[in-house]
C-alpha cells in the first residue's frame, strides 16, 4: 500500500513528471501516460512527489516487445486481397502471431497492474472525501444546539411527517421503515441515536393493524421496541382489529394490555368482534391515565365494547361510531367533557336519549350526535335537561318536532355554538313542532349563541327556522346555512333568509312614507352583530338580485348600531352537471372582492357543511 507524502507547490513539476512518464512508456503505455499527464495537470498544488510516482510505476513488469512494429493498413489490405499465402508466408505469419500473442499476454498483465494502481488511488480519494465530509459534519452548527432543542425539533418533524384527521401523527409500525420517523432519526448518527433514546415521546405514538396478513410480522417485532423506548411516557395509539383473524389473544394485544396503565389516547377500530373476542382483550381494570377514547364498531361486532374502558378514571374525550345504547355502559360518564356519537342506534327516541345524557354527563362541554336507527316517538315532557357547562351542541338528523321538544325542556346557560341538521320525515307530519320553544329556551337559559349552523333546511309552514330562531339571537356573529334541494316548485328558503337579514339605513326614510312603513323600518335589525355569513343554496332557484341587495345593505351600515359583514361565502349548489347555464351570474360577480367569495359547484363535488364545519373537537 502507498501513503501520501508532502505536497508540492508548483504545477510545473506536474508537467516534468508527465514528460518522464511519456518517455518511460512503450506503445500501449503512451496513451496511459497522456491520461496521467492530463490528470496531473488538473491537480491542485499538493500532488504526489516524483519519487512516489516512480515507485508506483516500478510496479509494472518490464518486457521486450517481440513485435516492435505493426502496420494495420498493410494487414487489412492483405486480408482483402484474393489468393492463399505461400508456405513460407504461412510459416512467417504463424510465428509472428505466436510472438504477438505473448506480447498481448504481457500487455494484459500490465493493464491488471495499472487497474490495481487506479483502484488504490480511487480508494484513497474516497477515504479522503469521507474524512472531509466527517470533518465538515463535526463542524456543523447543528451540533451546537442543546439536546432539549433537538428533541423538540424531532417531535415537530414527526408531527409534520404525516397527519391523521382529528389528531396527531401515529407511527405506522405495520408499514415499511421509511414511514417510521423515530427509527429513521435514530439511524442518522450516534448523537441522534442517543437523543432519540432520550426522547421517549418519539416512541409513544404509533398505530397497529391486525388483520389476515398483519397479525404477525412487523408489528410483533417493532412494537416491543417502541414500548421499551417510550419508557413510562403515556401511550397514544390507534389499533384496527379484524376479529375473524384474531380469535385468541395475540402477542401484540398482550403487549398492549400489559401497558394499559400508560394508555392516554386510544383509537379502536373493531371489525367482526363478538363477545368472546371482546373478552379476550383482557384489559386491566385500572386505566388511570386514559383521557381520550375513540371506538368504532363495524361488521358483526357485538358485546359491551365500551366495557373495555370501564376502568378509566378521567375519560375527557369520547368518540363513538355505530354504538347502540352506549349510555348503558359503565364508563364514568360524569368525567366526560367532549362527546361525539355518530350513527346512534337505540330503542328510545332522540329526546329520551338527550334526557338520559344530561343525567349522566353533567360536566359535558361539547356534544355532537348523528342519529341513525332511532325511533320517532313523543318524549316525556315532565322531564328536564340541564347542562350548565355545555358550550357546543350539534344535533344531526333530527326532526323539527324533536327539536321543538328538546328546546321546550332544555336549559343550557353556557351554550355558545349550536348546529342543527334537520330531518324531514313525511310519515310524521302529524307531529307539529313547538314554534315557541326556542324563544322560551333562550329566555330560560339566558345564553349568548355566537355561531349557528343550520343544515338541510326547507321552507315549512309549520316550522320556519328563519322566523322562529334568528330574531332571538342578538349576539350571533356567524351564521352557516344550507338549503335542502327539492324538486317541487316553491319559494326558496333563501328568499325568506335574505328578506329577514336585509336592513335599511335610517337615512333612507323619506318624509312622504306612511306610518306603517316608518314603523317597520325603525324596528331593530335582525342579528345586529353578524360578521360572517356562509350560505349553501340551490342555484337553480336562487334569487341573485335579492342576495346582492341584502349584502350591500349589511356591508354599508357600520356605525348605525350594527356590525358590517366582514366575510361572505356563497356556494351555488347545482344539482346537475355543470353546463353553460350553471355559472356565476354577472350580478354576483360584481360582489366578488375583499371578504366576499362566490363558489359554484355540483352536489357530487362538495359537501360543504359536513366537511368544513364539524364544530370543536380537541386533539389528543
Amino acid at each position: 500500500m502507498y501513503g501520501w507524502t508532502a505536497y508540492g507547490s508548483k504545477r510545473s513539476q506536474n508537467y516534468r513528471l508527465g514528460d518522464w512518464l511519456a518517455k518511460a512508456c512503450e506503445h500501449c503505455f503512451v496513451a496511459l501516460a497522456d491520461l496521467l499527464v492530463k490528470a496531473l495537470c488538473h491537480q491542485e498544488p499538493g500532488a504526489r512527489s516524483q519519487e512516489e510516482l516512480k515507485m508506483l510505476w516500478q510496479r509494472l513488469p518490464s518486457f521486450q516487445l517481440r513485435i516492435p512494429d505493426i502496420d494495420l493498413d498493410f494487414s487489412r489490405e492483405r486480408i482483402r486481397a484474393p489468393g492463399f499465402p505461400s508456405s513460407l508466408e504461412h510459416t512467417q505469419i504463424s510465428q509472428m502471431v505466436a510472438e504477438a500473442e505473448k506480447d498481448l499476454s504481457d500487455y494484459e498483465e500490465d493493464l491488471r497492474c495499472l487497474d490495481s494502481i487506479v483502484s488504490d488511488l480511487r480508494k484513497k480519494r474516497d477515504d479522503l472525501q469521507r474524512y472531509v465530509d466527517d470533518c465538515k459534519a463535526y463542524l456543523s452548527p447543528i451540533r451546537q444546539l442543546p439536546t432539549e432543542i433537538m428533541e423538540e425539533i424531532f417531535l415537530y418533524y414527526q408531527d409534520l411527517h404525516g397527519t391523521r384527521k382529528g389528531g396527531r401523527f401515529r407511527e405506522p409500525i405495520n408499514h415499511s421503515t421509511q414511514d417510521l420517523t423515530a427509527l429513521l432519526l435514530s439511524s442518522v448518527c450516534k448523537l441522534w441515536h442517543s437523543i432519540c433514546l432520550c426522547t421517549p415521546q418519539l416512541w409513544s405514538r404509533f398505530s397497529v393493524v391486525l388483520n389476515r396478513s398483519r397479525v404477525h410480522g412487523a408489528p410483533s417485532q417493532l412494537l416491543p421496541i417502541y414500548l421499551s423506548r417510550s419508557k413510562q411516557m403515556p401511550l397514544c395509539f390507534d389499533i384496527k382489529i379484524d376479529g375473524r383473524y384474531c380469535r385468541e389473544p395475540t402477542k401484540i394485544l398482550s403487549l398492549l394490555v400489559a401497558q394499559s396503565h400508560r394508555w392516554f389516547s386510544t383509537n379502536w377500530d373493531l371489525y367482526n368482534m363478538d363477545e368472546e373476542g371482546v373478552a379476550c382483550l383482557g384489559v386491566q381494570k385500572e386505566l388511570p391515565l386514559l383521557q381520550h377514547i375513540a371506538l368504532k364498531r363495524d361488521g358483526a361486532s357485538s358485546g359491551d365494547l365500551l366495557g373495555i374502558f370501564a376502568g378509566a378514571r378521567t375519560p375527557r374525550t369520547v368518540s363513538l361510531t355505530r354504538m347502540s345504547n352506549f349510555l348503558d355502559s359503565k364508563l364514568p360518564w360524569s368525567e366526560v367533557h367532549f362527546l361525539r356519537a355518530y350513527n346512534i342506534s337505540s330503542d328510545v327516541g332522540v329526546v329520551d336519549i338527550l334526557v338520559k345524557l344530561a343525567g349522566q354527563c353533567c360536566t359535558l362541554r361539547s356534544f355532537e350526535a348523528h342519529f341513525g336507527d332511532v325511533p320517532f316517538e313523543s318524549a316525556q315532557l315532565e322531564c328536564s335537561i340541564h347542562l350548565n357547562t355545555l358550550e357546543y351542541l350539534c344535533l344531526d338528523t333530527v326532526s323539527p318536532y324533536e327539536i321543538g321538544e328538546f328546546f321546550s325542556i332544555a336549559t343550557l346557560p353556557n351554550l355558545r355554538r349550536l348546529a342543527l341538521v334537520l330531518y324531514n320525515d313525511s310519515n310524521n307530519d302529524t307531529h307539529t313542532p313547538n314554534t315557541d320553544s326556542f324563544r322560551s329556551f333562550i329566555s330560560r337559559s339566558q345564553c349568548s349563541i355566537s355561531v349557528l349552523r343550520l343544515g338541510d333546511l326547507r321552507l315549512n309552514e309549520a316550522f320556519n327556522p328563519i322566523c322562529d330562531m334568528l330574531p332571538h339571537l342578538p349576539a350571533l356573529k356567524k351564521l352557516i346555512f344550507a338549503e335542502e334541494y327539492c324538486d317541487a316548485i316553491r319559494p326558496t328558503l333563501m328568499e325568506t333568509l335574505m328578506e329577514t337579514l336585509s336592513v335599511h339605513s335610517p337615512h333612507s326614510i323619506e318624509a312622504g312614507q306612511g306610518a306603517d312603513s316608518l314603523t317597520a323600518q325603525n324596528d331593530d335589525p335582525v342579528l345586529p352583530l353578524l360578521e360572517e355569513l356562509d350560505m349553501e343554496v340551490c342555484a337553480e332557484d336562487f334569487q341573485a338580485s335579492k342576495f346582492v341587495d341584502m349584502v350591500e345593505s349589511r356591508c354599508s351600515l357600520t356605525g348605525h348600531g350594527i356590525c358590517a359583514l366582514k366575510s361572505v361565502r356563497l356556494y351555488l349548489q347545482w344539482h346537475y352537471s355543470i353546463t353553460k347555464d350553471s355559472t356565476v351570474p354577472l350580478i354576483l360577480q360584481s360582489l366578488e372582492g375583499t371578504g366576499i367569495e362566490i363558489i359554484s359547484s355540483t352536489s357530487d363535488s362538495r359537501q360543504f357543511l359536513r366537511d368544513e364545519h364539524q364544530g370543536c373537537w380537541p386533539a389528543p
